[in-house]
């Protein structure tokens, strides 16, 4: 994605941010199956109701929803990268 000007990142220490470029919102609104509907809408909530109340309130709904387990191994690989 990023050699076809996509997505941009941003890499400091908290890690690495990806974000849609302009060129990626034609491309998305080309998506026109159930599935990319709905991927649509939850983003849509997501950027919403949880971004703006910041980091913790995204790691506290995985948490949530996944469980510890799976944000301490994100956590433990994104640590491992960095040495």
């Amino acid at each position: 994605m990023r050699r076809l000007h996509l997505v941009s990142t941003e890499v400091n220490e908290r890690g690495v941010t990806y974000f849609a470029t302009d060129e990626a919102y034609p491309l998305v609104d080309l998506m026109k199956t159930e599935y990319a509907a709905k991927l649509k809408v939850r983003a849509t909530w997501l950027a919403d109701h949880v971004l703006p109340r910041g980091d913790k309130a995204l790691h506290d709904l995985i948490a949530d929803k996944l469980g510890r387990w799976n944000i301490e191994f994100q956590d433990e690989q994104a640590m491992m990268g960095r040495q």
